[in-house]
């Protein structure tokens, strides 16, 4: 799917009518991440920097699983726990590991 920001993505959501489970924005629970485009230029760089970090992730992922939906308070949007080839997304954006390059 599509990467919205450091800490939204588009997905499709398996077993779900297309008309609710297509493209749907999913927020990642647990991170934090200035929107796109950010209110403040300021933030430009560091939003940059967590959507291609973020994107890069997803790219390289073989399984992207959601735990724990819930519907988000203030927009559509999923909330979920994201885990990529079985670890926490969280904790892999938190921990900053290296990414391989190829």
């Amino acid at each position: 799917g599509q990467v919205l920001n450091g800490n939204t993505f588009l997905a499709n959501l398996h077993g779900v009518h297309p008309l609710f489970g297509e493209n749907v924005p999913v927020r990642i629970r647990g991170v934090s991440a200035p929107m796109l485009p950010p209110a403040n230029n300021s933030d430009l760089p560091a939003a940059i920097v967590a959507w291609q970090r973020l994107r890069q992730i997803l790219e390289n992922a073989r399984e992207v699983e959601l735990r724990l939906l819930e519907r988000g308070q203030d927009d559509f949007y999923v909330l979920a726990d994201v885990y990529v080839d079985g670890d926490l997304l969280e904790k892999i954006l938190r921990g900053r590991p290296s990414l391989s390059s190829d």
